[in-house]
């Protein structure tokens, strides 16, 4: 689809004028999944090869970086939903591409699937490929994502580091809570205020202590810039 208007580049590419080179270089996990269910996960990994032009050796390297080795032969209609995003994802970095987009990769995933997705993500981007990811899920955001934008109505609300964006619209005071007696107690002690540190080593004499931060969750900051909450 080309853009209704203003301009973009994919790896140096014109996204307008030069479609095939944008697309010998990316790849694309969507929301939906969209493999052949009769075919095994080898069978859909090698008709993807053959219209990438990709050598099928590489199905193999693939199967077993997603951990599917073991299951390429089974159809993929006896998957599990965690083991058809593992095959999307071998299916999208099967021609090495330099950059991946991944849409809402983790909807639907018991959270064992979600820790493996995140562990496969985070070792595809340690070895230097560029990866988009549209989440609803600000904890994944947070986990996963080097910078982070807050797209609202069309509109770039925001974009910076989760620690930035969290440090700018958070409290900067420190909550403490303790037992005493049998009751709890909380207080609040704001950082940077000359008696801070001294109140703080007098409450740490309780056994029952509990420190925390109280910086904004990405949650926090996307209702505060765009003045409604996630859907």
């Amino acid at each position: 689809l080309l853009p209704s208007g203003g301009d973009a580049w994919v790896a140096g590419y014109d996204v307008r004028t030069q479609e095939r080179e944008v697309h010998s270089r990316i790849g694309v996990v969507f929301e939906l999944p969209n493999v052949y269910k009769r075919l095994s996960a080898r069978d859909n990994l090698n008709f993807f090869a053959r219209l990438y032009g990709v050598d099928s050796g590489q199905v193999d390297v693939v199967l077993e970086r997603v951990g599917l080795s073991e299951r390429a032969d089974d159809a993929t209609r006896d998957y599990s939903k965690g083991m058809v995003q593992r095959l999307l994802i071998a299916r999208a970095i099967l021609p090495h591409p330099e950059v991946l987009f991944l849409d809402e990769p983790t909807t639907g995933l018991d959270p064992e699937a979600v820790l493996n997705l995140h562990d496969l993500v985070r070792g595809l981007a340690a070895e230097g490929t560029t990866i988009f990811l549209t989440t609803h899920y600000m904890e994944e955001a947070d986990s996963l994502c080097d910078r982070v934008a807050f797209i609202e109505s069309g509109r770039l609300a925001a974009v910076d580091t989760p620690w930035k964006l969290k440090m700018k619209h958070g409290k900067r005071e420190l909550l403490v809570s303790w037992f005493e007696g049998g009751r709890r107690f909380e207080e609040k002690l704001a950082l940077g205020s000359p008696g801070t540190a001294k109140r703080l080593a007098e409450l740490f004499s309780h056994e029952d202590l509990s420190v925390h931060s109280q910086e904004a969750t990405l949650e926090d900051v996307f209702i505060e810039l765009t003045g409604k909450g996630l859907k």
